[in-house]
């Protein structure tokens, strides 16, 4: 996994957002791929570096995807569906934590869908 996207991704989380993102990997709403969740918790062991060498990255590929033989490309895939994944995640929390841009985005989704009684009231 070195110099990847995914790597440099999951360098910067805290390991607050560590732990939240598992959750967040574990919920059916955001996440309906188990092999995600398995590939979170397996990837557990490596934080916070993610420094994952050769022989470490064909048991994450066989245990996640529970096969019997490695493929490169078929781990790169992983690799790539689970970094889109990640940054569904860092949006979501940034939508959590930007009220004023949630606050919009509801309030314009409210008045789009004519439910405009309560948009004027969280205005």
């Amino acid at each position: 996994m070195e110099n990847t996207y995914l790597q440099q991704v999951l360098r910067v989380l805290t390991k607050s957002e560590w732990k939240v993102l598992g959750d967040f990997v574990a919920s059916p709403y955001f996440n309906k791929n188990e092999k995600f969740v398995r590939f979170y918790d397996k990837l557990s062991a490596f934080y916070p570096d993610f420094d994952v060498n050769e022989k470490e990255k064909v048991k994450l590929f066989l245990n996640t995807l529970q096969v019997k033989t490695f493929n490169d490309a078929g781990y790169r895939n992983l690799c790539s569906d689970f970094l889109v994944l990640v940054q569904e995640f860092i949006a979501q929390e940034a939508l959590n934590t930007g009220y004023t841009v949630k606050e919009h985005l509801l309030n314009r989704t409210l008045i789009l869908r004519n439910v405009l009684d309560l948009a004027e009231k969280n205005l």
